[in-house]
């Protein structure tokens, strides 16, 4: 695992993607679905910038969450969730939102300072951590 950054700064996943996130908001969120919570949510901008020469498949990214009390944050599927899937062509950037629904009892485990990120590539070794200020 990597050395904890701050949002807004950039870190190298694997030798082919850099990752940043560019925000960190807190919102209220709706269920879509089936298992989807409502709630107080962290919603995260999540950019990745393909530095080589090949195409990055992204089925294997994986991000998650966790609340500044230590409790999984939970993926939520509800808007404005617009997740990064397919692929990342050479030297091309896309950035995606995921949503976490933040559960707890009390301000700071519903709040997104604190939130701990984690990005991670099944083709590579190294998993980012960004942490919300």
């Amino acid at each position: 695992m990597l050395d904890p950054v701050p949002v807004g700064e950039s870190v190298r996943v694997g030798p082919a993607v850099r990752a940043r996130v560019d925000s960190v908001t807190s919102a209220r969120v709706r269920p879509l679905g089936p298992g989807d919570i409502a709630g107080p949510a962290a919603v995260v901008v999540l950019r990745l910038v393909n530095t080589s020469a090949e195409p990055v498949d992204l089925a294997g990214l994986a991000v998650t969450a966790t609340g500044a009390d230590g409790a999984p944050a939970i993926p939520s599927d509800g808007k404005p969730s617009d997740v990064l899937t397919g692929s990342l062509p050479a030297g091309g950037e896309r950035a995606g939102t995921y949503v976490f629904g933040l559960r707890g009892g009390g301000e700071r485990a519903t709040s997104t300072a604190g939130l701990r990120l984690e990005v991670g590539l099944s083709s590579a070794r190294e998993v980012a951590v960004v942490v919300a200020r």
